[in-house]
């Protein structure tokens, strides 16, 4: 690899178990919705599993919602997905958009912290990486504060330190669905790409980093596109640390 002074990462798939993030969320669902307005946890689990994956697609994808505001898509995944997961469990329960974006970010605020999703040796990597002088960075479709949250359930102190930013859709004001997610990252951190490094479990979301000159690792599966790494935690040998 060509020099290397910046390290960006992205969390599901790299720092974080996505299959075993999604079994604890579903989860934390029931407990946190049967006590506030009935219903069953198998009935809170399946109402997510129907409506997320479509709410999702809709709202943060290029489509017709592409000429709103960050803060207004935020409000309106927030408030659908409520309003959606209710309707599927079918109790009761205002209408008023307020009360359901209340009831959305309560709900993200009780499980968030919660779950606990880390690789093995993903946090021990990033902390060997950032004592060797490197520049760490998150480049991650969630928001900021997912993301605060997401490295302080790793349990390791002063991990969120190693951070220079933590780059989620919210500071940047764009979602990860084409290069420009990866130009404003580059822009707003005052990085060279050239010598970045930006770690991925997607290929298409490291062909939008390439396009910037940034180098590329998929994690955890084969490229012929890019270079890859079965984890985070074999990223500090291939680097030669430690």
């Amino acid at each position: 690899m060509a020099q290397i002074r910046n390290i960006f990462v992205d969390d599901g798939g790299v720092m974080s178990d996505n299959s075993r993030r999604a079994g604890q969320w579903l989860r934390l669902v029931g407990e946190f919705f049967v006590p506030r307005l009935g219903g069953t946890a198998g009935q809170w689990a399946d109402a997510n599993n129907e409506v997320f994956p479509k709410l999702f697609a809709e709202v943060f994808m290029p489509g017709p919602l592409a000429a709103q505001s960050m803060e207004e898509w935020e409000r309106y995944y927030a408030v659908e997905w409520s309003r959606r997961m209710i309707g599927h469990v079918g109790v009761a329960v205002s209408e008023d958009e307020d009360e359901l974006f209340r009831l959305s970010r309560a709900a993200e605020a009780f499980i968030i912290p919660q779950t606990k999703a880390d690789f093995p040796g993903a946090a021990e990597a990033l902390e060997q990486l950032s004592d060797a002088g490197f520049k760490l960075f998150t480049s991650s479709g969630s928001t900021s504060w997912e993301l605060e949250q997401y490295i302080a359930s790793m349990g390791r102190p002063g991990i969120r330190g190693r951070f220079e930013r933590l780059y989620g859709r919210d500071l940047i004001q764009q979602v990860k669905s084409g290069p420009e997610f990866y130009g404003k990252i580059f822009e707003d951190s005052g990085v060279n790409p050239a010598v970045s490094l930006v770690l991925d479990d997607s290929e298409k979301s490291l062909d939008w980093a390439a396009s910037h000159e940034a180098q590329t690792l998929l994690v955890g599966s084969k490229s012929e596109r890019h270079r890859s790494i079965g984890a985070l935690a074999e990223l500090p040998a291939m680097l030669g640390v430690g």
